[in-house]
């Protein structure tokens, strides 16, 4: 078997229809989003908040604390107080994150702060915008910025010199955030002077390799072990097309609204992102700023209906319709107690079924099943399901691997291990040990279908997952083959390690891509996705 090394790119539109700074407003509303958290506990010149990177925080946000300050009465009704200002006391970064929490640097107000304070990221900050040696075009870029920001506290551009540049200048104005066109991008600082995020003037939030060779990577894969020699996937041949700097949750390449267009689906902490695939186009985003955390999402190809999984720890769930149109994400529907997914239940349909599962607050996913409708008025209830004990309905697949003429049900339980289901939903094949990261720690089943052109009689599924020999607290995925082989089921390894968490693997008119999440080198503590196209040997 054979896959094509794919030539096109994901194109945002912040690439493919740059007119300007205009294009990067977007990414910077979204990384400056107010986010809400409370101090836990303060110790020496440390306070740690309840928020972290499921929340969507990143290290160096800029949180400022609140004290409770002026009473606010009700002169109608004797005076009651009915509430207070908030009162800014102190100013925290963050140097330490963790999945619900992160300790912060107390910059300033650490006499100020206790546990308990709520604090805001990026809300009520001094901030300023200066113009340098940029290009023309971001001459008048600045007053869009401001509007795109209006939770922080904008200086006057006339009363900040545009050669302000250095930390004592930004000390003595006063500025604790500092937004400089530079050349040909967009340098966000902090307090100190120190860097926060960097933006280029014309490329989207995805770094593609459009204007340059492609890029080998420099990945360590040799030597693959396999009982299969005809397939085998080597990373260290795989061509590097498209690049985000920070960790998506999953991706999906898909032609969403059935124009005959792709479409890249990716999702990161902070929100579900559409842009278009190897061609121009606007990106549709849908932000979230919780409470919960995002966890999947689903689409149904051709319709350009969505679902987005959100969890509310020790509360339940709040997903979300959305339909896709005219490059905009649209919510039908939100605060919905279901997990909710597309299916293509039997395999025989071409428009997957969307089924809807019960929350348990103990193993996160129940045993009552629903056949749902997506409609413009919200979710409808069409029927009730029976699916298998400690199933999930994430990344289900119905595949006819044998091609005895039987579509029968591939899923991953709850614990991670993986299990064949005929049509009376009896466990006919499954592996003893968990070949997956259980759900609970966004194990999600992220695999695809692929058939061999030269025999239609041969298909596999290729996914995201672990052999016997991998360390159970490993955090690097391999990519693993479900298949028929003389007569049996057989699972096997199809690459080592492949350096981090794989985020979604498409097979696209017979082309593979795989996108894998990583530790980022030039930023210690942080991560970045990287899509690869990759060959099948």
């Amino acid at each position: 078997m054979a896959l094509a090394i794919i030539q096109g790119l994901c194109q945002s539109s912040f690439a493919a229809a740059y007119q300007g700074p205009l294009a990067i407003y977007s990414e910077v509303a979204k990384d400056f989003a107010p986010i809400d958290a409370m101090v836990m506990n303060v110790t020496g010149d440390l306070a740690t908040i309840d928020r972290g990177r499921a929340q969507g925080i990143t290290t160096g946000d800029i949180f400022i604390v609140y004290n409770k300050g002026i009473a606010i009465k009700d002169h109608e009704n004797n005076g009651k107080i009915i509430g207070y200002l908030k009162q800014p006391a102190a100013l925290l970064e963050v140097v330490h994150l963790e999945e619900q929490k992160a300790d912060c640097h107390i910059i300033s107000g650490k006499t100020l702060i206790s546990p308990g304070l709520p604090a805001t990221r990026y809300s009520d900050i001094t901030a300023a915008c200066v113009i340098g040696n940029s290009s023309k075009s971001t001459q008048n870029s600045c007053e869009t910025l401001i509007q795109t920001l209006p939770n922080l506290i904008w200086l006057p551009s006339s009363s900040v010199p545009s050669e302000i540049l250095d930390a004592k200048s930004m000390e003595t104005l006063g500025i604790k955030i500092l937004f400089s066109f530079e050349a040909d991008d967009l340098k966000v600082y902090g307090p100190g002077f120190k860097l926060l995020h960097q933006y280029p003037l014309g490329k989207g939030r995805w770094e593609t390799s459009e204007q340059k060779t492609a890029e080998k990577t420099n990945a360590v894969v040799q030597n693959v072990t396999s009982s299969n020699p005809q397939i085998h996937i080597d990373l260290a041949n795989a061509v590097t097309v498209g690049r985000l700097p920070e960790g998506a949750l999953q991706t999906d390449i898909l032609d969403l609204n059935g124009d005959g267009k792709l479409e890249m689906i990716y999702l990161v902490p902070s929100g579900l992102y559409i842009c278009p695939f190897r061609q121009q186009g606007p990106t549709a985003s849908y932000r979230f700023y919780g409470p919960g955390r995002l966890v999947s999402f689903s689409a149904m190809p051709g319709e350009g209906w969505l679902t987005l999984n959100i969890i509310m720890d020790n509360a339940g769930m709040k997903s979300v319709l959305l339909s896709y149109k005219e490059g905009r994400l649209i919510e039908v529907q939100d605060g919905i107690n279901l997990w909710m997914a597309f299916l293509n239940m039997g395999g025989n349909s071409k428009t997957p079924s969307m089924v809807g599962q019960s929350f348990d607050q103990d193993t996160l996913f129940g045993q009552r099943f629903y056949l749902l409708k997506p409609d413009q008025r919200g979710i409808l209830y069409a029927d009730t399901l029976k699916f298998p004990a400690q199933f999930s309905i994430l990344g289900a697949y119905w595949a006819d691997l044998s091609r005895d003429g039987e579509q029968r049900l591939i899923a991953a339980d709850i614990f991670g291990r993986l299990s064949i289901y005929n049509s009376l939903g009896q466990s006919i094949w499954s592996t003893a040990e968990p070949v997956m990261q259980p759900i609970a720690r966004q194990g999600i089943l992220k695999a695809c279908l692929v058939s061999n052109p030269n025999d239609p009689r041969l298909s596999c599924l290729l996914f995201a997952g672990r052999d016997s020999t991998d360390n159970g607290e490993a955090m690097e995925d391999r990519i693993m083959m479900l298949s028929w082989q003389d007569g049996r089921y057989v699972l096997q390894a199809i690459s080592q390690p492949l350096g981090g968490r794989i985020s979604g693997i498409s097979n696209v008119n017979g082309q593979l891509l795989i996108c894998i999440v990583r530790n980022n080198p030039k930023k210690p503590g942080n991560h970045e996705s990287i899509l690869y196209a990759v060959k099948v040997k």
